[in-house]
């Protein structure tokens, strides 16, 4: 928000758009010349009136698009799978969390906090007893690892002593993930979704 469309990104839009009616073109999926070359015309100005409206709409309301999902990961940085810094608790990803709420205009689609695999203590989860998310805000919880199902179960249930509802992910994103665990971490979550 605040931010206004600039002549490159304007410039790209317009490039991808042109670029597509080419394709179609080309593929002849466009019918009559004529016809072909004002739809062609009046597709080019709806995107360039998308983002003039896009961008009054911002200006006039401060607001993203209500349709365009927003959300947190907060991550202690976990390169070979390992934080850079163990956590003591989980109180400095509720205080961040919490400012985060507090400074916003708009809802939180989901706020994802990790859990780290030797943490099934309630000293580490104590502190979400005053995590304060708004209503339809989906507190995600990175408490599933690879190929410790008895230590998830565990995570999971002092999780369930501090919040009423919660969902289960891993720890971090799969971007560095060891491909060959991409089917355990599935069969993780299954196991957790499936859950009583």
């Amino acid at each position: 928000p605040g931010q206004p469309w600039s002549v490159e990104e304007r410039s790209r839009l317009a490039a991808i758009g042109e670029r597509l009616c080419g394709e179609f073109e080309t593929a002849g999926l466009t019918g009559r010349r004529l016809l072909w070359r004002l739809e062609r015309e009046q597709i080019l100005r709806d995107l360039e009136c998308f983002l003039d409206e896009d961008q009054r709409l911002r200006e006039e309301w401060g607001v993203v698009p209500a349709a365009v999902e927003l959300g947190y990961h907060l991550c202690y940085g976990s390169p070979a799978d390992e934080h850079l810094v163990m956590p003591k608790d989980m109180g400095i990803l509720v205080e961040i969390s919490n400012a985060i709420v507090s400074r916003l205009s708009r809802s939180i689609d989901f706020l994802h906090l990790p859990v780290p695999k030797d943490r099934t203590d309630a000293a580490y989860f104590e502190p979400l007893r005053s995590l304060n998310v708004l209503a339809g805000t989906e507190v995600m919880l990175g408490l599933i690892h690879y190929d410790d199902a008895q230590g998830d179960e565990a995570r999971i249930a002092t999780a369930s002593n501090y919040l009423t509802s919660f969902g289960v992910a891993t720890e971090c994103g799969w971007g560095r993930t060891d491909p060959a665990r991409v089917t355990g971490l599935l069969e993780s979550h299954t196991r957790a979704a499936q859950a009583p």
